[in-house]
């Protein structure tokens, strides 16, 4: 039986019964999902399904900030990669002359990655099977059939994910433009195994919202530590929404929406975004 809670916040009700449906019974594997920059295969998780669902589900907002701020020939990168929604964006937008470097560690979901890239002949994505953190190690990883719901783990697991630093990666290039972070709450660790690329670094994004603490508390540090870390490395720190306007964050506060900029240049960032600054 389907859990009726969870199928009433659903904009479409009967196609949400389809998509579980189609999981249940391995169909989905049938399907492909048409995006405006890319094609997914309907995989078994939950984003697959919610896309397949509603191809405008998640974040707009945030595809906002991916379409005025990233620009062809950019290089950027992706922690947490998930099926691959942000890196086939990014990797659309950068061209051929481009390069997105994606990071995903489940190895189930890192195979449906590859498979989402392949199906749409992007040859400028770099991908890693791992996890990043501040230090290299192997650490215990979740493994729930929903795909969002994964992340690395305080205590013992039957899944063990190799864990790497940022600043450990083959990333060559002198400029990175934009860093994403999207690991469920480890982002500080994340941030701090990338001391040396932050230098070179233009704009880093991590999804957030106003649970952020939960998910920070699980690891056991506080939403300040991030902010005081990337202004430390000379990052000015806002929030934004969907109206492409940026609020400063100067008081550790975590916004109710919209996600965290931490920007080098804000002058160079809105002149090549048109974004503003609210008051």
């Amino acid at each position: 039986m389907f859990k009726l809670n969870s199928i009433r916040k659903k904009n479409n009700l009967l196609k949400f019964i389809i998509a579980k449906i189609l999981i249940r019974t391995k169909l989905c594997k049938l399907f492909t999902i048409t995006q405006d920059h890319y094609v997914l295969k309907f995989h078994p998780t939950s984003l697959s399904r919610d896309k397949w669902v509603d191809a405008n589900y998640k974040h707009a907002a945030e595809d906002n900030f991916f379409l005025d701020y990233v620009k062809k020939d950019n290089i950027v990168i992706d922690v947490g990669a998930n099926i691959g929604t942000v890196t086939l964006l990014l990797a659309s937008i950068v061209g051929k002359n481009g390069k997105v470097y994606s990071a995903e560690p489940h190895p189930t979901i890192y195979k449906y990655l590859l498979e989402n890239i392949k199906l749409n002949n992007f040859e400028n994505v770099a991908t890693f099977n791992l996890a990043l953190g501040e230090k290299n190690a192997q650490v215990n990883f979740s493994n729930f059939k929903s795909d969002d719901r994964n992340r690395i783990l305080n205590l013992k697991s039957k899944l063990g994910i190799k864990m790497s630093k940022l600043d450990d990666l083959p990333i060559e290039e002198t400029t990175i433009d934009l860093l994403k972070i999207d690991t469920i709450g480890y982002e500080k660790f994340v941030l701090f195994g990338a001391s040396l690329l932050l230098k070179k670094c233009k704009v880093v994004q991590i999804p957030i919202g106003g649970t952020y603490h939960k998910l920070s508390n699980y690891y056991g540090y506080e939403f300040k530590e991030i902010i005081n870390f990337l202004q430390k490395n000379n990052f000015r720190i806002y929030s934004y929404d969907q109206k492409k306007s940026l609020s400063e964050i100067l008081n550790y506060k975590i916004p109710a929406r919209g996600d965290l900029l931490a920007i080098a240049d804000i002058n160079n960032f809105i002149t090549k975004t048109g974004w503003v600054i609210s008051c």
